[in-house]
């Protein structure tokens, strides 16, 4: 399941955020945070993170850096 799953970030970073307008002020991005998360704490726990880092980047636009 986890290489299912780092399967399709990887497959949205290739193919659909090519086309979407660069905005993203975060370093890591999203889907490189959820990558990393995913990979170091395995599916379930990396996508909660990665909810969870989602959710502070979307709310709490003050702080440009996300870590593990």
């Amino acid at each position: 399941l986890t290489k299912i799953i780092l399967g399709l970030i990887c497959l949205y970073r290739r193919c659909i955020r090519p086309y979407l307008p660069t905005s993203c002020i975060y370093n890591p991005t999203c889907s490189e945070y959820a990558r990393q998360a995913i990979t170091k704490y395995g599916w379930l726990k990396g996508i909660l993170m990665a909810a969870q880092g989602l959710a502070d980047a979307i709310l709490f636009q003050a702080d440009a850096v996300l870590t593990l």
